[in-house]
């Protein structure tokens, strides 16, 4: 009889375990819509004349989308045809990415907190057409942009070869 109750009494914990989380869950997913809002908000005050296509992502120019983090545990993705830069390892962070075929100065684009996305690439994702190659770019701080390595779509990087030194990608 012992045994019967404390087993009564341990399903009666799980279950209010359980549904204190899923509360918990709900309210916590609520407030990620709004922080996410807010970021995308941020986005398109930083790059005039861009606009939302996506509850996550900015499209600065054609070809050119910036994305805010994705929720925590949330599986960071990209689009195919699309070479997708991210600020932190593991896919995760802010995400810049680019479909047309064109060098890319980082430089260009600024990044959201300050600063530029320059020396900001830690992992990316290259979702192109499979076999289109795209180039990766240091500048010497002088004069010349320094080849660093290639990617063949498909391909993921995490951490990039180059962690944090990227200025410049040759998309396609």
């Amino acid at each position: 009889m012992r045994r019967a109750i404390t087993r009564m009494l341990v399903v009666c914990g799980l279950i209010a375990a359980v549904s204190t989380t899923a509360v918990t869950s709900g309210t916590a997913a609520e407030g990620n819509i709004k922080v996410t809002q807010q970021q995308v908000d941020q986005l398109l005050d930083l790059y005039p004349g861009s606009h939302q296509i996506s509850p996550t992502g900015v499209e600065v120019e054609k070809g050119v989308i910036v994305s805010v983090p994705a929720e925590f545990g949330a599986q960071a993705t990209c689009s195919y045809e699309y070479l997708c830069l991210f600020s932190d390892r593991n896919y995760s962070g802010y995400q810049l990415s680019f479909s047309i075929c064109t060098f890319r100065n980082l430089g260009d684009y600024a990044y959201p907190g300050g600063g530029y996305w320059y020396d900001k690439v830690s992992s990316f994702i290259n979702n192109q057409t499979t076999g289109t190659w795209s180039d990766f770019y240091n500048w010497d701080g002088y004069s010349d942009w320094v080849y660093l390595f290639s990617s063949q779509a498909y391909d993921a990087r995490n951490p990039t070869p180059y962690e944090n030194i990227i200025d410049a990608v040759w998309v396609c």
